[in-house]
């Protein structure tokens, strides 16, 4: 592999070496989450950090992956998503005070079909 830390991978890159079980679902999301961590204040990029939630759909990804049930090229990549995409259970504001304690009950239609391709 090389020097440069995971959360630079391409998708292309990271998906080909999970499918490939050179990568895990958890150590790639594990980088990203602590990028986000290191720069993060100052950058102010993310409203939620869904920490918790996305190591275990990493865990879920990994185990399905490893039991060759890959889903495609987004099982097991961690993404972060623009605040205005309804996520079931998470503060979705829209970057408004209106809405600022808003919690949708169900997801958007995109989230939904990233999450059913296995994106964390």
């Amino acid at each position: 592999m090389s020097r440069n830390p995971l959360y630079f991978l391409t998708i292309d890159k990271a998906s080909s070496m999970i499918r490939s079980k050179e990568l895990s679902p958890v150590e790639l999301t594990t980088s990203f989450l602590e990028r986000i961590t290191n720069v993060d204040q100052e950058t102010l990029c993310y409203l939620e950090i869904l920490t918790e939630s996305a190591l275990e759909e990493a865990r879920q990804a990994e185990n399905e992956i490893v039991s060759g049930h890959y889903r495609g090229p987004l099982h097991g990549i961690p993404l972060a998503h623009k605040d205005l995409y309804d996520t079931q259970g998470v503060r979705t504001t829209g970057q408004s005070k209106v809405f600022e304690h808003r919690v949708p009950d169900k997801d958007c239609t995109a989230i939904s079909r990233l999450k059913a391709a296995g994106a964390i």
